[in-house]
């Protein structure tokens, strides 16, 4: 019998593992929970006037709430005066920073869906922004203490939002970036 070589052996750090492990069973737990959540209490809860759903499957869907049509808008129709989406007719989207819009629409146009864009891009920028906050607080501190900064932003009380169509992934991934580089001395790749 051929045994084939694991290409992935020995190449994923402890530290990466833990950050893995943490973001998928954080992830589980949440999806469960908002499943039930929804199946329990929508059904109990007044008819909302903006209730856009992005996706047949609940466990996707969850992860759209509040602002998460504006985003899929602007990937899909751009910066307009009177919003196309469903929900957001005749109001303007301009409030919104265009480079997660951007990112989904890019994405978007690759895979067919701009709303799955968003929840990509989301969780992949989590991976970043816990990955840097563990070598930034690894620049002062022993390896325990950067373990348990990355297992406290998961278990954060909002930390939800993080896997969510939302730009707070990106705007975390990014500031842990800037201090890093910047604690390095690294002013280039902080600008």
């Amino acid at each position: 019998m051929i045994k084939l070589a694991n290409p992935l052996k020995g190449k994923i750090s402890p530290e990466a593992k833990y950050i893995l492990s943490l973001f998928f069973a954080t992830r589980v737990i949440l999806t469960i929970i908002g499943c039930f959540s929804h199946i329990i209490l929508d059904p109990r809860l007044p008819p909302r006037k903006y209730d856009i759903v992005f996706s047949k499957y609940l466990w996707l869907d969850i992860w759209g709430v509040w602002d998460t049509g504006w985003y899929v808008d602007i990937a899909t129709n751009g910066y307009t005066l009177s919003s196309q989406f469903a929900g957001l007719e005749h109001q303007s989207n301009y409030a919104f920073f265009p480079l997660y819009p951007m990112l989904m629409r890019f994405l978007g146009t690759i895979i067919g869906d701009y709303y799955i864009a968003g929840l990509i891009l989301s969780n992949v920028f989590l991976l970043i922004a816990c990955t840097f906050l563990y070598k930034l607080v690894r620049l002062d501190a022993e390896n325990e203490t950067a373990l348990r900064s990355v297992k406290y932003l998961f278990l954060f009380p909002n930390a939800f939002i993080f896997s969510g169509v939302f730009t707070e992934p990106l705007f975390l991934a990014l500031v842990l970036i800037c201090f890093y580089y910047a604690k390095k001395g690294n002013w280039p790749a902080v600008g």
